[in-house]
């Protein structure tokens, strides 16, 4: 889907651009985690690690969306 975007010349350009913004991507996401997250000194038990996963399919489910609209205008050009 993604390498069908642009055209063969700048497919480079473009897939190298989209490896930074997936890193950073990452790194948000990893941020969020450590952000909620966090062990409960009484018991030493990891608190709210669902609330991580429940975020993820959020947002996995927020970018299907989008991606599936993206894909969409692609096809009409």
């Amino acid at each position: 889907m993604i390498s069908e975007v642009v055209s063969s010349e700048q497919r480079g350009s473009f897939m190298s651009v989209n490896g930074s913004v997936q890193q950073l991507g990452s790194g948000i996401a990893s941020l969020a985690a450590g952000a909620i997250v966090f062990t409960d000194k009484a018991s030493g038990k990891i608190m709210h690690y669902n609330w991580v996963g429940y975020l993820s399919i959020a947002v996995l489910f927020t970018t299907m969306v989008i991606g599936k609209f993206i894909f969409k205008k692609v096809d009409k050009n």
